[in-house]
């Protein structure tokens, strides 16, 4: 696991004034340490890509409400629209196979 991007995060909360109930910093992998249906926001932060995460963070949003991920990933230029038509695709089918009937889509894209 990377300590230093823990820190970073921890001390980024602390630099943007975000009050310590309001985030919940769970350390190591999520697959294994995230929770289920509370959370309205989850960061996958994960670089080349944060694919091996989609279900755990579908999982960990709240059934009926939704949120929001921030999804990171490298993509190749030229290939943005593709890949975000793929993550809404296979992010709506991740929460339809769990019985969420949430509309999915990319709200943001940035170059990096």
């Amino acid at each position: 696991w990377n300590p230093n991007a823990v820190a970073a995060l921890r001390a980024n909360l602390v630099s943007n004034g975000v009050a310590p109930h309001r985030c919940e910093v769970l350390e190591g992998d999520n697959r294994r340490t995230a929770p289920v249906g509370v959370a309205d926001r989850v960061l996958l932060g994960l670089l080349p890509d944060s694919e091996c995460s989609w279900p755990a963070a579908v999982a960990a949003l709240r059934p009926k409400t939704g949120g929001v991920m921030h999804v990171h990933g490298n993509v190749a230029s030229g290939e943005e629209e593709a890949w975000a038509l793929r993550l809404e695709v296979e992010v709506a089918a991740l929460a339809a196979a769990s019985g969420r009937t949430w509309t999915v889509r990319v709200e943001h894209m940035e170059r990096v």
